[in-house]
């Protein structure tokens, strides 16, 4: 609902000018339109900014990709455009750009354009050499390291620095106050599809108690900032043979109990399948078992919740404080809404 109405000078000199160098000077192959308007049309279906500037102008050769949810105009879109409607194909492409050429409300040029794209996109990350089924892997290059750290700190900005209080000379203070619950927990990327495997991380109060000592800093979590009960730190996971971890074990629907299909091991406590599966797992038609135990740091009344998009069940102990065998569980806003109502329960560990 949201219309920016921005100049055209202000908006290529001011706006715009951090993406024209993303484009120009570092080659991206792909773009994501945002959710607003600008100047009247949405980004995923305005022709002055995604053709005219994006493509005439600035020659970008790459694809487009609508935020999720974000793109509404079948014809607008494949005019401007837009490659990927998100969250897939069949939300304003699909069977509505079949009727829209039928109709002659879209050219095959433009269909064409697009298509070539795509087909361009596939070569250049090899796509066809992967199955959608693939583990996703990461590989610890040193050259990515560093390349990554120098962007990390380009990108860091120190708004005031009183009194010259900066940098901390190690041996020149006695006691750093650590405040909030970020300083414990690594926020190295966001949610949803850009959340990738990290090699690595370290946390600010880790890194802090390294350089400084144990005994100068002085820690104090303060208020919770997490929406749902946080994920679990991997390294409290343990599987049922003592590996870090969790055990996972995949079956075909309906035949828990027999040999798995496929046995992995996860470090996270969140796991999600976009109309894919690993090797050997049917995409539509499984279900999942995670078992493991979990160490926790201090005694007390931990929260244990589960959230679902389907059928499950959730166990503490041999005990079962959440069973939702038919999927009826009210529907909450976590996986575009698909997903259940959060299910929280305190339990004495």
């Amino acid at each position: 609902t949201v219309d920016a109405q921005i100049d055209d000078t202000t908006l290529r000199e001011f706006y715009l000018r951090p993406f024209e160098a993303t484009v120009l000077d570092a080659g991206a192959w792909g773009v994501m339109s945002s959710y607003n308007k600008l100047n009247g049309a949405h980004a995923a279906n305005n022709v002055e900014l995604l053709r005219h500037i994006l493509r005439d102008d600035w020659g970008f050769d790459g694809f487009v990709v609508s935020d999720w949810f974000g793109a509404h105009d079948t014809a607008g879109s494949i005019e401007a455009g837009l490659d990927v409607p998100m969250p897939g194909p069949a939300t304003i492409y699909g069977r509505h750009l079949l009727a829209a050429v039928r109709e002659g409300r879209v050219s095959e040029v433009r269909v064409n354009e697009r298509v070539e794209t795509l087909l361009r996109l596939i070569e250049r990350t090899r796509a066809d050499e992967f199955p959608a089924s693939s583990v996703e892997q990461t590989v610890d290059d040193p050259n990515e390291r560093a390349l990554v750290r120098r962007a990390a700190a380009a990108g860091a900005v120190l708004v005031r620095n009183e009194n010259s209080a900066l940098p901390l000379e190690v041996g020149s203070v006695q006691t750093i106050a650590v405040l909030g619950p970020n300083a414990r927990v690594t926020r190295t990327q966001g949610g949803g599809s850009s959340s990738l495997q990290t090699i690595e991380s370290v946390s600010l109060l880790d890194g802090l108690t390294e350089r400084y000592g144990a005994d100068a800093i002085r820690y104090r979590r303060g208020v919770s900032i997490d929406k749902l009960a946080p994920i679990i730190d991997d390294d409290t996971l343990r599987t049922p043979d003592g590996q870090v971890g969790w055990r996972v074990e995949y079956y075909d629907r309906d035949e828990v109990g027999g040999a798995p299909r496929r046995v992995d091991i996860t470090r996270q406590t969140a796991l999600t399948y976009f109309g894919a599966a690993p090797p050997g797992v049917d995409p539509f038609d499984f279900t999942v078992v995670v078992t493991g135990d979990f160490v926790p740091q201090v005694d007390g009344v931990h929260d244990v919740s589960l959230v679902i998009t389907g059928m499950g069940s959730l166990s503490v102990q041999g005990e079962v404080v959440v069973d939702d065998p038919q999927g009826l569980l009210p529907r909450g806003r976590e996986y575009f809404g698909f997903g259940s109502e959060e299910q929280l329960h305190g339990i004495p560990m």
